[in-house]
């Protein structure tokens, strides 16, 4: 049983590609010295790893206490999570139990809310633009106008046509010259202004932007928890290296095999195994980071767990 955990293991960590990329023969690779480099660069990043999370975390905390002071002063919710943030583990309570959501007015679980919003947006753009679409539209009556056929003609061309049909094409050519001088030159300012009012509606009535499709985790917490960017120096642009994610500390322990992937992540795994604060590394520098957005598979459920 212990060697079949062992292999299993072995097979978890990619080991034997990762060998078996070092040469096409067992003698390649044997002979081959940048598997014995990188065999010693593994456990060497993952302990520069580790001090990189430790430095990370260093730096984060004074951020954390003077975010914390400046909300007192400002007399912000000091809970652990933004209004996007409640809406959000709200609208996942309530989907998975069947319980009212905690936070009122959540667009996230009625629907609704969204929907009036976007009526509303779009009631007062199209309001704003009527003088323009009048003028389209005027531009578009001349030019059916002068390029449509009188009845007559149409009737001697067409005789199996009525005059529900001469009056189809006219409205059909109306409908495509008004849509292409709007789309040549109103479209872009249009929804510009239509999106921009929007996003300032929502926040208005939600605290946050629920259109937004980029998702930062700090956007989810509140006060403290959002200064723990856990990928760069905080309040600076300053990145942080992590070999585990193909950013190397020190450049010659960048990896030399042609599977770095592989490596990477088995130095990620060897973390890990060293213990707990390379898996918080690891999992709460995807949710949390200041300058990216959340990692791409909650990303993609978040949206699609709002479309629908």
């Amino acid at each position: 049983m212990l060697g079949t955990g062992i292999m299993a293991l072995a097979d978890y960590l990619r080991l034997p590609e990762i060998y078996q990329s070092y040469g096409d023969t067992n003698v390649d690779r044997l002979t081959n010295p940048d598997l014995y480099k990188d065999a010693g660069r593994v456990p060497v990043n993952a302990f520069l790893d580790s001090m990189t999370f430790l430095g990370d975390i260093a730096t984060d905390i004074p951020a954390v206490g003077a975010d914390y002071v400046k909300a007192i002063r400002d007399g912000e919710d000091l809970s652990l999570f933004s209004d996007q943030g409640k809406d959000l583990a709200s609208s996942l309570i309530t989907n998975f139990t069947g319980l009212p959501s905690l936070s009122v007015d959540n667009p996230m679980v009625d629907v609704s809310l969204t929907q009036d919003l976007l009526s509303d947006t779009q009631r007062t753009i199209d309001s704003k633009y009527e003088p323009e679409f009048q003028k389209i539209a005027g531009e578009a009556y001349n030019y059916v106008d002068s390029v449509m056929p009188t009845f007559s003609t149409f009737a001697v061309n067409n005789p199996n046509k009525t005059i529900a049909d001469y009056q189809a094409m006219e409205d059909e050519l109306f409908n495509k010259t008004f849509d292409d001088m709007f789309n040549k030159n109103l479209s872009s300012q249009y929804q510009q202004d239509f999106n921009d009012l929007r996003s300032q509606s929502s926040i208005n009535k939600f605290g946050y932007d629920v259109f937004n499709q980029d998702i930062r985790g700090s956007d989810l917490f509140g006060p403290g928890l959002r200064k723990f960017t856990l990928g760069d120096v905080s309040g600076t642009d300053i990145p942080l290296k992590y070999a585990s994610e193909g950013e190397y500390f020190l450049p010659f322990m960048e990896y030399e095999g042609p599977n770095k992937e592989d490596l990477e992540r088995l130095t990620f795994m060897t973390e890990v195994g060293a213990g707990i604060p390379a898996a918080v590394r690891g999992i709460g520098k995807r949710f949390m980071r200041n300058q990216d957005t959340i990692s791409p598979d909650l990303d993609d459920a978040i949206r699609e767990y709002m479309r629908d």
